[in-house]
C-alpha cells in the first residue's frame, strides 16, 4: 500500500517537472525577503504556493507540447495519450484554478503572476516561439522578473531601488541561460539556434558581454545609489568572466555553461545574498 502510493507522488512530481523548477523558488524567496520589514508570513507562504502552481502549469504544458511538436516522450504527453485529453488539460489547468483561488488574499496582483503562463504558452504551446531566435531569449528573460517581483509587490506592496536592481540582474541572468540552452539544443530541426546565427566563437562572446553588463550593472547600483549588496553581484560577475575567458572554445564546453548558470542566481548567490538583505534588520 505504503509503496504504491509513493510511486503515485513519485509519478506527480515526474509530471509536473518538480526537480526542474524548484530552485527557480529561489528568485521569489529574494523577493519575500527584499519586502523586509513588512513581512507577513501568511501572505509570504501563500506567494510562494502560487509561485509553485503556475511552475507547475508551464513546465508540464511544456513537457505535453514537447511530446506533441517533437515527439518526445514526457510524462504529461504520454499520459495524455494513455488517459484521454480531457483529462490531461484537467491536470495541466487545476494548479491556474488553484492560484487564482488565492485572489481574495492577494488582490490584482495576482494577474501580474499570471503573465508567466501565459508568456510560457506563447513559447512552448502552438506559436512554437521557443523555436525563434529573439523571441525565445526575450520571453525566458522576462518571465524571471514575473516569479521574482510577485512576492515583493504582495508582502511589502511598494518599489524600491534593490527590486529595480535585482528585476534587470535576473533578466540578464536569464539570457544567459536561454543563450546556454540554444546552444544545447543546435541543429535540431525547425529551430533556430544563436549558433547558426554568430557560430561558437560568437556564442562566448555574447555570454561574455552578458556576464560583463551584470558585473556593470552591479557596480552601477552600489557606486549610485550604495546598493551594497549589488558587490556581491559584481563578484560572481568577475568570477564568471574569469572562468569565461579562459573556456577552450567547444560546443561541448559551452552546454557545460549552460548547465552551470542555470542555478546560480539562487544558489549559491540567492542565499548569500538573503543573508546581507537580512543582516541589516537583525541589528
Amino acid at each position: 500500500m505504503f509503496a504504491r502510493v509513493f510511486e503515485r507522488f513519485k509519478w506527480f512530481l515526474r509530471f509536473y517537472r518538480f526537480g526542474d523548477w524548484f530552485h527557480l523558488l529561489g528568485l521569489s524567496f529574494i523577493g519575500l525577503v527584499l519586502a523586509l520589514p513588512s513581512y507577513n508570513i501568511f501572505l509570504s507562504v501563500i506567494c510562494l504556493l502560487q509561485v509553485c502552481l503556475v511552475h507547475m502549469n508551464s513546465f508540464s504544458m511544456n513537457d505535453y507540447y514537447d511530446h506533441v511538436f517533437w515527439g518526445e516522450e514526457t510524462v504529461s504527453g504520454l499520459f495524455v495519450d494513455d488517459k484521454c485529453a480531457g483529462l490531461g488539460y484537467i491536470m495541466f489547468l487545476l494548479p491556474l484554478v488553484l492560484c487564482i483561488a488565492f485572489f481574495p488574499f492577494t488582490g490584482f496582483y495576482t494577474f501580474f503572476l499570471l503573465v508567466y503562463p501565459a508568456l510560457a504558452y506563447f513559447y512552448h504551446g502552438p506559436l512554437q516561439l521557443k523555436n525563434s531566435l529573439f523571441f525565445s531569449i526575450f520571453i525566458n528573460s522576462i518571465s524571471s522578473v514575473f516569479v521574482f517581483l510577485y512576492p515583493f509587490l504582495v508582502v511589502g506592496d511598494s518599489m524600491v531601488v534593490g527590486a529595480v536592481f535585482f528585476s534587470l540582474l535576473f533578466v540578464l541572468y536569464t539570457a544567459i541561460f536561454e543563450v546556454g540552452h540554444q546552444i544545447e539544443h543546435f541543429g535540431e530541426e525547425d529551430s533556430v539556434s544563436i549558433v547558426d546565427f554568430c557560430g561558437v566563437d560568437g556564442c562566448v562572446n555574447v555570454l561574455r558581454y552578458l556576464v560583463f553588463t551584470c558585473v556593470f550593472l552591479s557596480l552601477f547600483f552600489a557606486v549610485f545609489f550604495s546598493y551594497y549588496t549589488a558587490l556581491i553581484s559584481l563578484s560572481f560577475g568577475i568570477i564568471r568572466l574569469k572562468k569565461l575567458s579562459d573556456l577552450e572554445v567547444s560546443l561541448d564546453n559551452l552546454v557545460y555553461v549552460r548547465r552551470s548558470y542555470h542555478k546560480f542566481y539562487s544558489v549559491p548567490e540567492g542565499l548569500i545574498t538573503c543573508v546581507f538583505l537580512v543582516l541589516p534588520t537583525l541589528i
